[in-house]
């Protein structure tokens, strides 16, 4: 394995990450500005799984984790610069009735390189998790020709978003 790009300017980092595709299904709510995920499907190739329970969990933690990041939080301040976001009932964090159903694939190709066969598993639910949110919201706004560039994508940035496309 090389850490150095060939011609083409590619790196062959396959023995030992993981690597996965990601997708989602999201509403939006045009009025209100809502966005309701409604469903996050993964597949990944995280080499040989050891323990099935572990990968699944961490997985899907770490997907709720960039769900949380995408959707909820955000650190607020006042206009001196004072914390606004001090406790968890201002600072919105994902519970059990605002994640969406995430279902988790896993498929096995051993790394020829490692002892057990394994490959890079927890960072990958978090990885690629915000930027599918991003994109499927900005499809669903695509009839007003919104751009979704910033994170949390509350009802009050959506909105902000199709109000300036009118």
């Amino acid at each position: 394995m090389s850490w150095q790009p060939d011609e083409h300017g590619r790196l062959r980092i396959y023995p030992t990450h993981g690597s996965g595709a990601i997708g989602c299904l999201v509403e939006v709510d045009a009025e209100t500005g809502q966005v309701a995920v409604r469903r996050i499907w993964y597949v990944h190739d995280a080499g040989r799984i050891i323990n099935p329970a572990i990968a699944e969990g961490q997985m899907t933690g770490s997907s709720i984790q960039a769900f949380g990041g995408t959707m909820f939080e955000q650190d607020a301040y006042d206009d001196e610069g004072h914390v606004l976001t001090r406790t968890l009932s201002d600072y919105q964090v994902p519970n059990l009735l605002s994640v969406p159903e995430i279902d988790v694939f896993h498929i096995e190709t051993p790394s020829p390189i490692t002892p057990l066969g394994t490959k890079g598993l927890g960072e990958g639910g978090h990885i690629g998790v915000g930027a599918v949110l991003l994109s499927a919201v900005e499809d669903a706004l695509r009839p007003f020709g919104a751009k979704v560039m910033d994170t949390p994508l509350t009802p009050d940035r959506v909105l902000a978003l199709i109000d300036a496309q009118r």
